[in-house]
């Protein structure tokens, strides 16, 4: 028997595991495929671009998971029907609740696991990804300047006529409207600032990015006063942090928090946000239950009732029906429970009501078998 089961679980996890590979590189190449304007624009590496991508994973597992594992257990039952294998079994003495064991070991560590992603890892990528996407979208490259057009970059216009091989910039104009000085006196005078030089470089150092112009002029105006001030210069280098305005610090989206943060009282006093990240918390400890509710499914619709390849066939289209619905129903509830809290509890409730019909409905299946088997011996 043990031998059996053994057989049983290895064959659902390798599809289940081949399944998972399948569906999350598909869904994963085309969600990365909406980043490629940013990567293109802002001259990120190939590893740039992986190291960004790389943290949506964790949250298509939890999405893919319980999925796969609906999938890949009606797959198996049915590969087994067809090939008379769960004949064989049954004529061995196994019931219905010893055939599905395999599969709910399954589902009950895939909820775990899902658990573990939704409460500990998917904060934590999200937040990188956040992190570093707007890094990325917030710094500046020198591939955003094209030659021989007016380019205007965070409201800054800049001309460039030629670019040589090496990256070098021939015939350069730069134009800021808004020249940000430090200045330890009262009543700074708003300065617009013009730049032009024969030639220059991008230089990348450990923090800034900075522009070193060669042979040129700069020109600033007061624009209160219309006082003009002209100034040569053989070399003179421009720091594009401080001339480049900066986002500031971006918000924090609930599914970026941990679960303490999202139930904690004093997050937010927005009612709104303290809503939504309530109803966050409770998504991500309801949904790894789905993993679980998708195997019990899988398991009564495909062991108790007519193994008929008709019957069969209806069974497994109600089935994935049910689910579907169940998986629909769930996140239609969530979004209305933000502006109706007392939901959640219905939400709880149902889905104790579910995992617990699904799981009398398999015990009644062995039940019904072992009565079966009563009358046979009799």
């Amino acid at each position: 028997m043990l031998l059996i089961s053994r057989y049983l679980f290895k064959k659902m996890t390798v599809t289940i595991a081949l399944l998972t590979i399948i569906f999350i590189g598909a869904i994963w190449l085309t969600q990365s495929l909406r980043f490629i304007e940013v990567i293109v624009n802002h001259s990120v590496s190939l590893w740039g671009y992986f190291s960004l991508i790389i943290y949506l994973i964790p949250d298509l597992m939890a999405t893919t998971l319980p999925i796969c594992l609906l999938i890949g257990g009606i797959h198996v039952y049915s590969k087994l029907t067809n090939d008379h294998e769960i004949q064989v079994i049954r004529a061995l003495g196994l019931s219905n609740f010893q055939i599905a064991k395999p599969l709910l070991i399954l589902g009950l560590l895939t909820t775990g696991v899902v658990f573990l992603i939704n409460i500990y890892i998917m904060p934590l990528s999200f937040q990188k990804f956040r992190d570093q996407e707007h890094q990325i979208r917030n710094q500046f490259s020198g591939s955003l300047i094209r030659e021989g057009t007016f380019n205007i970059v965070k409201g800054i216009t800049a001309y460039v006529r030629a670019r040589g091989e090496k990256g070098e910039l021939y015939g350069i104009l730069i134009y800021n409207p808004q020249v940000q000085k430090d200045t330890n006196g009262e009543g700074a005078s708003p300065t617009s600032q013009t730049i032009i030089a024969e030639e220059g470089n991008l230089c990348q150092t450990e923090e800034d990015l900075v522009l070193v112009l060669k042979n040129g002029s700069r020109q600033e105006r007061d624009s209160v006063t219309g006082q003009l001030s002209f100034v040569n210069f053989g070399e003179f280098t421009l720091d594009l942090s401080t001339v480049i305005k900066q986002e500031s610090t971006r918000v924090t989206k609930p599914y970026e928090k941990s679960l303490t943060e999202l139930f904690s009282q004093d997050a937010t006093s927005d009612p709104n946000l303290k809503s939504r990240m309530r109803v966050e918390g409770h998504q991500r400890l309801l949904t790894p239950w789905f993993s679980l509710i998708d195997v019990l499914i899988v398991c009564t619709f495909m062991l108790i009732g007519d193994f008929g390849r008709k019957g069969r066939k209806y069974r497994i289209l109600t089935g994935v029906t049910l689910s579907l619905f169940l998986h629909i129903s769930l996140h239609v509830l969530l979004n209305l429970s933000v502006q109706h809290p007392f939901l959640i509890t219905y939400i709880y409730l149902l889905i104790a009501s579910i995992i617990g019909g699904l799981f009398v409905s398999l015990e009644w299946g062995r039940i019904s078998f072992s009565l079966l088997k009563r009358r046979e011996r009799s």
